[in-house]
């Protein structure tokens, strides 16, 4: 191996540890802001009242999870138990206009798989899952490739679902992200327990 050869190959090293070292910060970053916005809101939960926004609380929940995990957009889903279906109440995302409000069948796609499992699921590649529901995708001119969906679950009872999709830079997610995710769906869960409990107790 020539020197100039070998000089060439540390130079190219040492690129490449400077860009991964930079990745690395910038995921750092990304998770100690999530942790300071998760711990805030954990802490919120306790001085919910009637008049609380709890959706507006579970946005925040929502942001800090897609600022944790680099996704660029995600959903909670709650269960309509009259029409068994999926609404979606929060929408952060290119396609929030379209989809508030918008319904599926709850028994439908990977976010049905995981409210029948009540099991969180990751899929690289929606294309490669026979259980995607396309229909939003084909609806909406989105395109979705991979996605995270965790149920949203209070002592047994399903009330929905929190999904993100399709990670920041054609990366896949990862068990990390998942976990964060589950953490997500569990505060999500105590807030909107909490609300009830207050509203029936003012009732």
């Amino acid at each position: 191996m020539s020197e100039a050869y070998a000089l060439h190959v540390l130079q190219q090293e040492n690129i490449r540890l400077k860009d991964e070292n930079r990745l690395l910060q910038e995921q750092l970053t990304q998770l100690r802001y999530a942790i300071s916005a998760l711990s805030l809101i954990d802490k919120s939960l306790n001085t919910i009242t009637p008049e609380t926004d709890v959706l507006a609380l579970i946005n925040q929940i929502l942001a800090a999870a897609l600022q944790a995990v680099g996704a660029e957009s995600g959903s909670l889903l709650l269960l309509d138990e009259e029409t068994d279906e999926l609404v979606f109440v929060d929408v952060i995302g290119s396609q929030k206009a379209e989809l508030l409000g918008y319904r599926m069948p709850a028994n439908q796609g990977i976010v049905g798989a995981a409210l029948s499992k009540r099991a969180p699921l990751l899929v690289p590649d929606v294309r490669q899952d026979p259980r995607w529901y396309s229909q939003v995708d084909d609806s909406f001119g989105h395109e979705t490739r991979s996605i995270m969906c965790v149920p949203v679950m209070d002592d047994g009872r399903v009330l929905g679902a929190i999904e993100v999709i399709n990670k920041q830079g054609n990366l896949p997610f990862n068990r990390e992200d998942l976990e964060i995710l589950r953490l997500v769906a569990r505060l999500s869960s105590l807030a909107l327990a909490k609300a009830e409990e207050v509203t029936r107790d003012e009732g």
